[in-house]
């Protein structure tokens, strides 16, 4: 890309938001009352490298992911996705954000509804807190170690759900360029190539929903 398509591409990074939203709609996924929720690493930086002069400085954060076993500089990806897979409202924070912190980010967006995430999103307290705020209810599995358990059915049910928000994210991971790869040098390039890829994946499943169309790429092949 060059750099005068770059500035448009930034300038235009709102609008295309505003677009997924409107897809959002059409799709449906708005009125859902049923989600999923789960964070991914988005690496900026080599973890040993000398952040002084970079302009991920000020707001990024060394995290760790345990689900890959690796550290990382950058940010955490926090998402709430239909059952389907297609993602109606996200953010990024820092890598180093608890991930109840980090849900707190996407959660406020909804109310009333069921979310359904992983250990990292584990609090009693926690949960009752955002049933109180927004009256969204968290569901998890149990640490072993906790007195109170999950009937067996219901444990299974969220390693099934777990299964398809894996899926959905690698499907989101395989449109465009690598989630882990964006090789973007900036905070607002970082922020337009996610929310370009987020938008690309929603209207790829706009395309496939109404009109029966797969399409594998939005890159225009050079001649």
């Amino acid at each position: 890309m060059t750099k005068a398509n770059s500035i448009v591409a930034r300038a235009l990074r709102l609008v295309v938001e505003e677009l997924r939203r409107a897809w959002l709609d059409e799709l449906g996924a708005t009125h859902d009352l049923f989600f999923l929720m789960d964070t991914k690493p988005v690496p900026v930086l080599g973890y040993k490298r000398r952040k002084k002069r970079s302009d991920f400085r000020q707001s990024a954060g060394y995290g760790y992911c345990s689900a890959r076993h690796f550290h990382y500089f950058g940010y955490k990806l926090v998402a709430i996705t239909t059952f389907s897979g297609l993602p109606v409202v996200y953010e990024m924070v820092p890598a180093n954000t608890d991930e109840r912190d980090a849900a707190e980010e996407v959660l406020s967006s909804l109310r009333a509804c069921d979310v359904f995430g992983d250990k990292g999103f584990i609090g009693r307290e926690w949960h009752q807190e955002i049933k109180e705020q927004s009256g969204n209810r968290v569901w998890t599995q149990k640490r072993v170690n906790q007195k109170e358990q999950n009937p067996e059915w219901f444990d299974r049910l969220l390693s099934g759900l777990r299964e398809r928000i894996e899926g959905s994210f690698n499907e989101l991971q395989n449109t465009g360029r690598n989630l882990e790869r964006l090789l973007a040098k900036t905070v607002v390039g970082l922020s337009t190539r996610v929310i370009a890829k987020v938008t690309s994946y929603t209207l790829k499943q706009l395309l496939r929903n109404s009109f029966g169309l797969d399409v594998q790429t939005f890159q225009i092949a050079e001649a």
